[in-house]
């Protein structure tokens, strides 16, 4: 059974660097792609635990309604904080990766800059969108099997643990790339960090193996 997910996390692992390869991209490119696939990858996997699942248990419909709607709440609460956590992030990185034109703001250097400019968020969000949805679309799709299930509880340590690497390469690029560091090498070892399995970082990172080892119990399949 061991077998699919890797197969899965190979088909993102090549998917991504093909994308990045061909499309020349860069570090601005592949950062505002991993921001995009946590923002969206986010928004999608709480709305499954919190609504879709409600409504394909086999409870009676006024049940599955009712789930549904505190759901929609719940995610409506959840969108509000992790939006602003991303909102922060977008315009921490839109100071040297800007995505729209900025005709304002003048670079007299590497990653140094002129002039001043509002920043959009939406008008930003729409930009990643627009350029990088095939990155989001692949690593949200390697997400499915094993976060977007009918046969578990909300698997918080499997989706922190896709969080952590995630957030944890942006940092390491963002680092290297201050450095004058870049080239489609990095790019591979950024990868290949992402797509590392769990029992890597675990002996990496003793102290998460606690909380990545204690899941919660499996609940019955309702879904036929």
């Amino acid at each position: 059974m061991e077998s699919k997910p890797r197969l899965i996390d190979m088909l993102a692992f090549f998917g991504s660097l093909s994308l990045t390869f061909f499309l020349g991209w860069s570090s601005k490119d592949l950062l505002w792609g991993l921001w995009l696939t946590s923002f969206l990858g986010g928004i999608a996997y709480t709305t499954w635990c919190l609504v879709i699942r409600k409504l394909l248990t086999q409870e009676s419909a006024p049940q599955r309604i009712f789930m549904a709607a505190a759901g929609l709440i719940g995610v409506a609460f959840f969108s509000v904080h992790f939006g602003m956590f991303h909102y922060v992030y977008a315009s921490m990185l839109d100071l040297p990766w800007p995505l729209r034109n900025d005709p304002g703001r003048v670079y007299v250097g590497h990653l140094t800059w002129s002039g001043v400019s509002n920043f959009s968020f939406f008008e930003t969000l729409l930009l990643a969108i627009q350029n990088y949805w095939m990155l989001a679309f692949i690593n949200i799709g390697r997400d499915h099997a094993s976060l977007f299930r009918f046969d578990a509880k909300y698997d918080n340590s499997q989706a922190y643990m896709k969080v952590l690497k995630l957030h944890f390469v942006m940092m390491l690029m963002v680092f290297l790339n201050f450095l004058g560091l870049e080239s489609f090498a990095l790019f591979v070892i950024f990868f290949l960090i992402l797509y590392a399995p769990n029992s890597l970082w675990k002996t990496l990172f003793p102290g998460l193996r606690k909380t990545l080892e204690n899941k919660p119990a499996s609940e019955p399949d309702t879904h036929s």
